[in-house]
């Protein structure tokens, strides 16, 4: 996968196999598992495809594909962890929600909820917070959505 490549615009991404990778992003943080058994969770999830549907994960680039939970954004950017990284995390023992991560958020194109595009590590244009504090942050912005909603 080429990441480096200039955007021509961002996208909305949505699908089964990608909400089983953000169910074992969840599980992971219920677990407190470390950064490193979380990545290779995912990525194993990926690999073996979706229980529902025949259909498995490709990474897309996490810089510009915008997903409508934290936790999908988050699973579809730790397919994009370089093994290097991966490595450190197992050698520091980092937990996962001690994980430094690089957000940005749009309220989607209908202004009913907010979108996320997430970066494992640092990234110059997007926000940084740990994995637990930006899980925390998009808990509390779809808390907000609903009661904007009337639910």
């Amino acid at each position: 996968m080429d990441l480096n490549h200039e955007p021509t615009a961002d996208s909305y991404v949505y699908g089964t196999a990608i909400e089983e990778l953000a169910h074992v992003v969840r599980v992971c943080l219920e677990q407190s598992a470390s950064a490193y058994e979380s990545i290779d969770a995912v990525i194993q999830c990926a690999e073996m495809g979706c229980t529902k549907y025949p259909v498995s994960w490709i990474a897309l680039d996490p810089r510009i594909h915008y997903f409508p939970s934290f936790e999908m954004a988050l699973a579809n950017a730790m397919l994009c962890v370089p093994p290097a990284f991966r490595i450190y995390y197992a050698e520091e023992g980092i937990r996962f929600a001690d994980m430094v991560c690089a957000v940005s958020k749009h309220i989607s194109s209908d202004g009913v909820f907010y979108v996320y595009a997430v970066v494992v590590g640092l990234n110059e244009v997007f926000s940084h917070a740990t994995v637990g504090t930006a899980v925390s942050a998009a808990r509390r912005d779809r808390e907000e959505g609903e009661q904007d909603l009337g639910f």
